[in-house]
C-alpha cells in the first residue's frame, strides 16, 4: 500500500511539473489544444481594445516554431498559433506589449491608446532577429477585423494591459523628457513640402543631436482629419508618419524608430462643423493633419 502511495504522490510531482514549464516557458513550447479566449474586462478603466491576430500560413510542421506569445509588464497575455486571435482590454494612455516566436528574441510593440479605440496588431512571421513583423491600424470596432472568426487561442489571456497609472522613476536627474512636436500638414499631403508648421522636424533633430551622447529611441504617429475614407485616411497617416521617420533617419538618427498610423483617431480640434464650406472645413481641421514625435530614453 505504501508503495502504491508513493507512485501515486511521484505522478503527481511531475504532472504538477510539466504545468508549470508549459506556462512559463518561451514560445517554442507553448503549443497546446487551442481555448476560447477570455473576452472579460479586467479593470473598469479598460475603455479600448486590442486586437492581435496572428497572419502566418497555417502549417502542421512549423507549428512550434511560428507560435506567437504576447506579453506586457513581464506578463504573459496569450499565444497565437497561425490564423488565430486574441482580444485585449486595454486603458489610454502608452501601453508597451513584447512579442516572440518560437523561442526568438522578443520585439517592442508600443501603442499610443486612445479612450473607446480599436486597434489592430496583425503579426507576420519574419525572417529578422525578433521572428515577428507587425503592423497598426485603428477601427470603430471588433467585428472590422475578426468577422467571421472565431476568438480562438492555444492559450488563455491571464492578463490585460495595465491600467493603473505608472510610478516615475526616482532619478536624481532624469535623462530626458519626453519631446512632442506636431508636423501639420496641407490636405491631403504627406511629402515634407505639405509640412505647413515653422520648422517642426527641426526642432526634433536639434532636440536629438543636443542628447547625442544618450542612447534614445523614438515613436512617430500619423494622423488625418476627419474627411475621406476611412482606409484612404489609415494608408495617409502611415505615409505621413514614414514621412517623418525617413526624414530623421537621414538626418543621422540611428536608434530605434517605430512608425505607427492612426487615420482620423484622437482628432485635437472637434469643433469643426460640417455646415462649414468645404475650403473653411480644411483649414478648421487642419491640427488634425499631423505627426506626434516622442523621444524618449532607449531604456
Amino acid at each position: 500500500m505504501k508503495s502504491y502511495l508513493k507512485h501515486v504522490q511521484l505522478l503527481c510531482m511531475l504532472v504538477c511539473a510539466a504545468t508549470l514549464v508549459a506556462c512559463t516557458t518561451s514560445g517554442s513550447l507553448l503549443t497546446g489544444q487551442p481555448l476560447k479566449a477570455s473576452s472579460q474586462i479586467s479593470d473598469a478603466e479598460a475603455t479600448a481594445k486590442i486586437v492581435f491576430f496572428h497572419d502566418g500560413p497555417v502549417d502542421a510542421e512549423t507549428l512550434r516554431t511560428n507560435s506567437i506569445v504576447i506579453s506586457t509588464q513581464g506578463k504573459v497575455i496569450s499565444g497565437l498559433h497561425p490564423q488565430q486571435y486574441t482580444v485585449i482590454q486595454a486603458c489610454s494612455g502608452m501601453q508597451t506589449f513584447q512579442i516572440a516566436r518560437g523561442g526568438s528574441a522578443a520585439v517592442s510593440v508600443e501603442l499610443p491608446i486612445a479612450e473607446n479605440s480599436v486597434y489592430y496588431v496583425k503579426l507576420q512571421p519574419s525572417t529578422q532577429a525578433s521572428g515577428v513583423t507587425y503592423q497598426v491600424s485603428t477601427h470603430r470596432s471588433v467585428s472590422d477585423v475578426i468577422d467571421g472568426r472565431e476568438a480562438r487561442s492555444f492559450l488563455v489571456a491571464r492578463h490585460q494591459a495595465n491600467c493603473a497609472t505608472p510610478e516615475e522613476p526616482v532619478t536624481p536627474e532624469p535623462l530626458m523628457s519626453t519631446f512632442d512636436s506636431e508636423a501639420l500638414f496641407a490636405f491631403d499631403g504627406a511629402e515634407l513640402t505639405d509640412v505647413v508648421a515653422s520648422h517642426p522636424l527641426d526642432e526634433v533633430v536639434n532636440f536629438i543631436e543636443a542628447h547625442s551622447d544618450h542612447s534614445m529611441r523614438i515613436t512617430v504617429s500619423g494622423y488625418t482629419d476627419r474627411l475621406g475614407a476611412r482606409d484612404y485616411n489609415q494608408t495617409l497617416s502611415e505615409k505621413r508618419a514614414q514621412t517623418v521617420a525617413n526624414y530623421l533617419k537621414n538626418k543621422g538618427f540611428s536608434g530605434s524608430l517605430q512608425v505607427f498610423g492612426f487615420g482620423a483617431a484622437d482628432p485635437v480640434v472637434t469643433d469643426c462643423p460640417s455646415s462649414l464650406s468645404r475650403d473653411a472645413l480644411i483649414q478648421c481641421l487642419q491640427p488634425n493633419r499631423r505627426v506626434t514625435v516622442r523621444v524618449l530614453p532607449a531604456n
